[in-house]
């Protein structure tokens, strides 16, 4: 009995494959891979300079056949059409191979050969790229850098507003005194802020830089730009004493709301015109003279506003809801002084504003949000938390936030405040 035939112990080895669903058959596959490598040579040097350029991208061969045997008079149009499926569409496409199943391959090249001696066979040796990514270098807006330029921007006008408006020509010595004492007094209530700071390491730096401001005063309330750059330094200084940027802001607000009394209007008073260069103010003039204490104050309170904006994006919060509640707060002190500053300050205390209400919260970070809930019974706070928040840990805040005095026995029917992810929530909705 004769045994197979060599066609049909060839044939024997060759395993079904598919690319976009047109069927082939398989001999072998051949994969490379590998590192892009650049080495480098040099005159008189023996070691190459060889630098790894990352991985190389790899690529698939695979010879394909298509046999008269198996398709008949259907071997040519299927013949061409494997062909123009590698040639004219070079997208992504379903690569199917007997070992390693389904996956997708980009065409990269299609070699066909026919042999007159065996007209019944078309050989294929195709090349196929890997998936690959197409990505493209995009641009973000850097938020926080657009606050610290606006709370600059916002500094540099004050400071501008304030010389602008100062002038000391034709006052009493009593009220240079009183002008020099405010200042004094300013220096003295950024000193004692700083101290409140827990990096102490500068605290000396700001004393130091204080104490010139007060040795020096006299010459400086003539010289109103100087003394406002010095002032306006000294308060940026005060913000380097605390670790926390939180604390830092919640400090500058409270030097804020301490500058003027309650009930004492921020609105800026219309000034006179200033005498030209070099011609001093009649003394006996009706014109009312420069408020120059109202200048100083309202420098004192666009410079510490936005010394506390520019810290505020960095600051952390446990909530989505602290967060904002901070933003809103620095915010509405904005508004209180943001209508009555001249344009060199209006500007860019808006362009602020509008930093700290888009990235206080950071979008990008998914911070938990505060909930009121009402438990239906008196419960611990440890099974409160961990059937409201999925965490007992959250124990500890439920307590304090909402001023428990048994944790043990929380009343029920009772509002709280808790803390849910916002996963948590999105799961619960």
């Amino acid at each position: 009995m004769a045994g197979p035939s060599k066609y049909e112990q060839w044939r024997r080895t060759l395993k079904p494959a598919s690319w976009r669903g047109i069927r082939f058959m398989v001999e072998d596959c051949l994969e490379s891979g590998g590192r892009r490598v650049d080495v480098s040579e040099y005159p008189f040097r023996d070691a190459p300079f060889v630098v790894d350029l990352g991985a190389k991208a790899g690529e698939l061969l695979v010879s394909g056949y298509l046999l008269a045997s198996e398709l008949g008079a259907a071997l040519w149009p299927t013949s061409q059409q494997l062909f123009d499926a590698l040639q004219s569409d070079g997208s992504p496409g379903e690569l199917v191979l007997p070992e390693g199943g389904a996956q997708q391959r980009r065409p990269m090249g299609i070699a066909r050969r026919t042999c007159s001696g065996d007209p019944g066979i078309v050989r294929f040796d195709l090349t196929f790229a890997p998936l690959g990514k197409n990505e493209f270098p995009t641009r973000t807006a850097d938020a926080q850098s657009g606050v610290r330029d606006a709370g600059a921007a916002t500094v540099d006008g004050a400071t501008a507003s304030m010389a602008s408006v100062w002038s000391v020509v034709g006052q009493s010595s009593a009220a240079l005194e009183k002008l020099a004492n405010q200042v004094e007094g300013y220096v003295d209530q950024l000193t004692e802020l700083a101290g409140m700071g827990d990096l102490l390491s500068g605290l000396n730096d700001l004393i130091l830089q204080g104490t010139r401001i007060s040795n020096d005063i006299a010459r400086l309330i003539r010289a109103p730009e100087e003394l406002a750059q010095q002032l306006t330094s000294m308060t940026a200084s005060v913000g380097r004493m605390f670790s926390r940027p939180a604390d830092a802001v919640r400090s500058y607000q409270t030097f804020f709301d301490g500058l003027r009394p309650k009930g004492t209007p921020r609105a800026s008073t219309p000034q006179p015109a200033q005498p030209k260069a070099g011609v001093p103010r009649d003394p006996y003039s009706l014109a009312a003279p420069p408020d120059n204490s109202r200048a100083l104050t309202e420098l004192m309170e666009r410079s510490c506003l936005s010394e506390a904006g520019i810290l505020l994006p960095s600051a952390t919060y446990t909530t989505w809801d602290d967060a904002r509640a901070a933003c809103d707060q620095l915010v509405q002190r904005i508004d209180r002084i943001q209508p009555a500053a001249p344009d060199a300050v209006y500007e860019p205390m808006s362009l602020l504003r509008l930093g700290l209400l888009s990235t206080v919260p950071d979008p990008t970070e998914r911070l938990p949000r505060l909930v009121t809930v009402t438990p239906p019974t008196t419960l611990p706070a440890l099974v409160l938390a961990y059937t409201y928040c999925g965490d007992p840990y959250q124990a500890d805040d439920l307590v304090q936030r909402n001023g428990i005095s048994r944790p043990g026995f929380v009343p029920g029917n009772k509002p709280l405040q808790i803390i849910v992810s916002q996963q948590l929530m999105a799961g619960e909705t």
